[in-house]
């Protein structure tokens, strides 16, 4: 566990120190010369996700912003807590996952409220698109046939948040929440999921939604 921890720290650090460094960038930019974001989110670190934010301003009110992630959860890593907490349904058995695996991306339309020489910083409202594709490795005594089961999540829903620009715009600290609507289907099956917990991974419904991230302004 330590480990890991150690490691998102460097992959952190590393990715925050070249991009301070590109091209010669001053580290302090001011407010005119601010057009992208690049951001770590930090609230899904515990589950196993590591989650990329580039944010493009569009217009000085509007600007879009893109979320990639990757997901590898192991009972053996820091996503054992969240894993152990995770309940599923497979063949009229309960069980929590051994591992998870995928991949996600998103996109998300902001309106700044209050902006005057420059977006990106400020508090903002807007829409969001996003699909999750997750591979649910199951404990061996679910099904002698079926080890893992895929997932496929998608969602859309609205938020309002702010972002914060420290050391003259050049650190960025960013915080949403907000509500949408989430659709969960099992590969191997027919329909959406229903009667869920809307804690669940497995979730069908309107669920709040929100977002931590912390990275730099260029």
């Amino acid at each position: 566990m330590k480990k890991m921890y150690k490691t998102h720290k460097q992959i952190f650090l590393i990715i925050f120190l070249a991009l301070c460094c590109n091209g010669g960038t001053s580290l302090f930019a001011t407010t005119d010369s601010i057009h992208h974001a690049i951001e770590l989110e930090l609230v899904n670190l515990y589950k196993g996700t590591m989650t990329l934010h580039y944010d493009l301003k569009v217009n000085p009110s509007f600007s879009l912003r893109l979320e990639a992630s990757g997901t590898y959860a192991s009972k053996r890593g820091i996503a054992r807590t969240y894993l152990e907490n995770t309940d599923l349904s497979f063949g009229g058995f309960w069980y929590t996952p051994e591992m998870l695996t995928g991949f996600s991306a998103g996109l998300q339309a902001r309106h700044y409220l209050r902006y005057k020489h420059t977006t990106l910083t400020g508090l903002y409202a807007g829409g969001f698109l996003k699909y999750r594709k997750v591979n649910i490795i199951t404990p061996t005594w679910v099904s002698e046939d079926v080890h893992i089961r895929g997932l496929d999540i998608y969602q859309s829903g609205v938020f309002i948040g702010k972002r914060w620009g420290l050391l003259k715009n050049s650190i960025s600290i960013d915080v949403f929440a907000g509500a949408g609507l989430r659709l969960s289907k099992y590969t191997d099956e027919k329909h959406f999921t229903r009667f869920n917990d809307w804690k669940a991974l497995d979730y069908s419904g309107i669920l709040p939604t929100g977002g931590f991230s912390v990275g730099i302004l260029k």
